[in-house]
């Protein structure tokens, strides 16, 4: 289980990571700021994702909704977050990491 987890924190952190640089591009984080940002959204995604988090650092977040209850047979669906598919499970992530950067108005 341990190491399940491990692997999903690093593609959550992937993904945070990735969402962070488009999403930030005309701002001046920093090195620290970045870190920070980063590690918010990645907690509050692992919460999400009932998986082992900071329960300090959590930011309240919104329920992901799959759009796409009724063709769930033909897409596929996340590893991370099984009531989603991965288009639903990404959007969220971008979603969070928003949050967290109009949140902490880096």
């Amino acid at each position: 289980m341990v190491s399940k987890d491990k692997g999903a924190k690093c593609e959550v952190q992937s993904l945070v990571k990735l969402n962070l640089k488009l999403l930030s591009k005309d701002k001046r984080l920093g090195v620290d700021g970045f870190k920070e940002a980063a590690r918010l959204a990645t907690h509050t995604i692992l919460a999400a994702c009932g998986l082992e988090h900071k329960k300090s650092i959590v930011r309240p977040f919104p329920d992901s909704v799959c759009r796409h209850n009724n063709q769930t047979k033909q897409l596929h669906m996340s590893n991370l977050m099984p009531s989603s598919c991965r288009e639903c499970f990404y959007a969220f992530v971008k979603d969070t990491v928003k949050a967290v950067l109009s949140e902490q108005k880096f």
